[in-house]
């Protein structure tokens, strides 16, 4: 909560596996350690309306990411800055739960590989580079 305040929730679902068969659940492919996708079982859809369908983490260079604290943040309490900028997802019907975005290119050491246009387009039922 943006005050600091606590709830409590009843019916909610979370968890951390990496093998859900059988899970009981609508979306048996539950991803990640909250289950931040679309499906209607994440802790994101549950929350939706309290959240106003809105999450938010930074992610940071691999070696920095054990000591520096990540922190999540869920609706208002989400601080808009000035310079924020947003990216938009790609919709990808056969995977409609999956977050998707478009990669044009890679650079490693200031120098832009230069792959050719398309390289990295969906495919069939959602995959990338085959």
């Amino acid at each position: 909560m943006a005050d600091g305040s606590m709830r409590r929730f009843r019916n909610v679902i979370f968890g951390c596996s990496d093998n859900t068969v059988r899970f009981g659940c609508q979306n048996t492919a539950i991803s990640g350690i909250f289950g931040l996708n679309k499906s209607p079982d994440s802790l994101s859809s549950q929350f939706s309306a309290m959240i106003q369908s809105r999450f938010s983490y930074c992610l940071v260079p691999f070696p920095d990411a054990m000591p520096r604290p990540l922190v999540l943040r869920f609706g208002e309490d989400i601080p808009l800055r000035p310079r924020v900028q947003t990216t938009l997802f790609m919709e990808v019907p056969s995977r409609r739960y999956m977050y998707y975005r478009q990669l044009l290119d890679i650079t490693v050491a200031n120098h832009r590989i230069g792959f050719h246009q398309g390289a990295f387009s969906i495919r069939g039922e959602g995959e990338g580079v085959s």
